[in-house]
């Protein structure tokens, strides 16, 4: 949902160089999730069940990636992105962010861009479009990590 589509023509589906943190409240999902993940070959997966166990797995672990549910009992996903995006360590700050949800309507999608996700996926999530935004997130989070800014 950004202005730019770094070289899109040499992307596949294999995750192999993708550190990613998963959250989402709903077991059937963060199932689905390390499914699909270890399908695409994703090089490290981590998956959390709320916005509190990311925020430790982010202190204490080092990822590329932040696949990030919205809707979820005592914080929001919105929030965790915040969080991430105005976190004192760039290691965090710069991460690719890909928020995941049900709710299709404008105005959660306007708010989740806003407070610092970089895609949007919607559920259910397909193997192709999670392999996409997966490695789309993973570079822009090495390109910002190396000084590299898309306007």
């Amino acid at each position: 949902m950004h202005d730019f589509v770094p070289d899109v023509e040499n992307l596949d589906d294999t995750l192999a160089n993708v550190q990613m943190l998963v959250v989402d409240d709903v077991a059937d999902s963060r199932r689905m999730f390390r499914e699909v993940a270890k399908s695409c070959g994703v090089a490290r997966l981590t998956v959390v069940s709320s916005a509190q166990d990311a925020l430790w797995a982010l202190e204490t672990q080092s990822f590329n990636v932040l696949m990030t549910d919205i809707h979820m009992p005592e914080r929001h996903g919105t929030a965790l992105i915040q969080r991430v995006r105005t976190h004192e360590q760039s290691r965090i700050s710069y991460i690719g962010i890909v928020a995941i949800t049900g709710d299709m309507r404008d105005s959660t999608v306007r708010k989740v861009m806003q407070a610092g996700a970089d895609f949007y996926l919607v559920k259910p999530v397909s193997r192709i479009n999670f392999a996409k935004r997966a490695q789309l997130a993973g570079k822009l989070a090495d390109d910002r990590r190396y000084g590299i800014i898309y306007v």
